[in-house]
């Protein structure tokens, strides 16, 4: 006798309570009945799949047809004469409106077009959706919707139900405007097509989608004059702590701290006792805007920090030098992977690490904007600034510890935050004591103005934020 094969676990076909071991049925009438049942359901799902090409479209259509065929023999075999043409007539209307609302719908092809992806808060942006007809014949009954993402006021119509004849095109156009900074998404839109008796409807989503980015608030510092004439111009140019070996000015008497690198040979042999060269300070060329981006339950201060960020950027690229921006921050465009063609404020490792389904806003990695000078370098920190959201992640003080290394010496480091505590003054007196030139503004409420300073490292200005009223009055000061 030979062994006995080992039991297979018995497979679920169709749902639970189907096994095509036929439990409790019978073995080869159960695995009939498995089969027949999960071939049905599988036909169905079939049926009910989106047509994502022409052979999926083109196999549905046959199989409906196939039905329709032998539904129209049973009805002719075991109907009425009456009751059988009845049938007829109507399958064949709704058939040929089906048919008459997929060609209606197909070849239409929809464009936007966007005035402008950056503006000011109340400034309006006009909006053009076109739909064209790439076929010759008609479309009796068309609408069309573009969707407009809240927080953007309309004005003017985004929808229109018309006749479009073949080969021609429609438009529809209407204008946006926000009070409000943010980052907000135009699109996507949906035609609808049907046939003239309307019976049967089909429509088609187009997914491309136009992003407009509201810029923050900018107040004028100094009343609008360009930096050189107020005191803000010896920030960017007052002296580092470190020397340009390029700006040679003299010797010195040489001590055991100094380099054998910088002894002055022929001014020793000259001299008879060791001197050193001296050289210049390097001069500071612009700044480094260091932006808390902490969630904070007052909406008010946290676009008075973002107010206060874009007004002092603004001011140092108007006189010609350069400035960066570093935030924990999060960047709206992070809420739509898929949506989102523009640039990207992320570093390029942290964007390599992300998958194209993340939706939610993370303050882990950085918001960034490289040194720049020009009006190119403020149209990014404009939109940075104006796509920026609070987002939970790290600290300020805990990225200041471990940016310190990447800050550049040649900047003052300004630093525009809410809270102060002892860590981020830990952190600040470290950045001192590397050598980095610091100014700090304190974003308060004007309840909290009588409010001691905390001690602050020697040699750091610190400027008190209450309203945007008073960034006017930081011309008259040295950030």
């Amino acid at each position: 006798m030979s062994p006995a094969a080992p039991a297979r676990p018995a497979t679920r076909v169709g749902g639970p309570g189907v096994d095509r071991a036929g439990a409790g049925g019978g073995g080869a009438g159960g695995a009939d009945v498995g089969a027949a049942g999960g071939g049905v359901q599988r036909l169905l799902s079939f049926l009910r799949r989106p047509a994502s090409d022409f052979w999926t479209r083109y196999t549905q259509v046959m199989v409906w047809s196939v039905v329709g065929v032998l539904m129209t023999l049973l009805l002719a075999v075991f109907s009425s004469g009456l009751f059988f043409y009845a049938v007829l007539v109507v399958g064949i209307a709704l058939a040929a409106s089906l048919l008459f609302a997929s060609v209606a719908v197909s070849r239409l092809h929809v464009s936007r077009a966007v005035s402008d992806s950056t503006v000011a808060a109340g400034q309006s942006v006009e909006v053009t959706l076109t739909i064209e007809n790439r076929k010759s014949l008609p479309v009796p009954w068309l609408f069309c919707e573009d969707h407009v993402e809240d927080g953007l006021d309309i004005e003017g119509g985004t929808a229109v139900l018309k006749t479009l004849p073949g080969r021609q095109s429609m438009t529809i156009s209407y204008k946006v405007s926000s009070k409000h900074r943010g980052l907000y998404r135009i699109g996507p839109s949906v035609t609808e097509a049907s046939d003239p008796l309307g019976f049967v409807r089909r429509f088609k989503t187009d997914k491309h989608a136009e992003f407009i980015t509201v810029a923050p608030k900018v107040c004028p510092i100094g009343g609008g004059w360009p930096l050189g004439h107020s005191a803000i111009h010896r920030t960017p140019r007052r002296r580092s702590l470190f020397e340009d070996p390029s700006r040679f000015v003299g010797i010195r008497d040489y001590q055991p701290s100094d380099s054998i690198r910088r002894i002055h040979w022929r001014a020793t042999a000259r001299l008879g006792s060791l001197q050193v060269k001296t050289f210049e300070p390097a001069v500071l060329q612009g700044a480094l805007l260091l932006v808390d981006g902490a969630p904070t339950p007052d909406d008010e201060l946290f676009e008075l920090t973002v107010t206060t960020a874009a007004s002092v950027a603004e001011y140092i690229l108007f006189g010609g030098q350069k400035v960066g921006l570093l935030s924990n921050g999060g960047d709206a465009a992070d809420r739509y992977p898929r949506d989102w063609k523009g640039e990207t404020f992320r570093r390029i490792e942290d964007i390599a690490e992300w998958t194209e389904e993340r939706r939610a806003i993370s303050g882990f990695a950085p918001l960034e904007v490289k040194p720049g000078r020009g009006s190119w370098q403020a149209e990014r920190i404009r939109a940075a600034l104006g796509r920026m959201v609070a987002a939970a992640g790290v600290t300020l003080a805990e990225l200041l510890e471990v940016e310190m290394p990447r800050i550049p010496r040649n900047l003052v480091t300004m630093v525009i935050t809410r809270s102060i505590d002892d860590r981020l003054l830990l952190a600040l007196d470290g950045l001192r004591r590397s050598g980095v030139e610091l100014s700090l503004m304190w974003i308060r409420p004007r309840e909290l103005s009588d409010m001691s300073l905390p001690p602050l490292p020697d040699g750091v200005p610190v400027h008190v934020i209450g309203h945007d009223s008073e960034l006017e009055n930081l011309g008259a000061h040295a950030l």
